[in-house]
């Protein structure tokens, strides 16, 4: 019976070292995988911030162009006054077709600006 109950007493000691070595091997799986997960998260938060970096770079741009189409505006305009109390051969619709396009120039980069605005709202 001695022999018997050793044998048994050795054989749960080596189970219960088993269960341990696997209930070990399931915590490093799961702590391996939130290292992972952990550093896809970060790769992600810097992919972010070059995207809000990248935004913040074209907004400014946009704004400088903003500028120089509004500073064209007011050449254009000025020029149609002076056409018109100079009455020079400068066709009038020639200077309003530009007014026009610089018009629509600034919708398009006001546009682009809100779209921007939204961009970085979201991140």
């Amino acid at each position: 019976m001695n022999v018997l109950n050793s044998v048994y007493s050795k054989l749960f000691d080596k189970i219960d070292l088993a269960s341990q070595k696997v209930e070990l091997g399931l915590i490093q799986d799961i702590d391996n995988s939130i290292n992972e997960a952990s550093k896809k998260d970060q790769n992600v938060t810097n992919i972010l911030l070059n995207i809000k970096k990248g935004l913040s770079d074209a907004k400014s741009e946009c704004n400088l162009t903003l500028s120089k189409y509004n500073e064209a505006l007011k050449q254009a305009n000025d020029a149609l006054i002076k056409v018109k109390d100079l009455g020079l051969d400068v066709p009038e619709k020639q200077l309003q077709d530009k007014i026009n396009n610089i018009k629509n120039y600034i919708k398009n980069v006001e546009d682009k600006i809100k779209n921007i605005n939204s961009a970085v709202n979201v991140l």
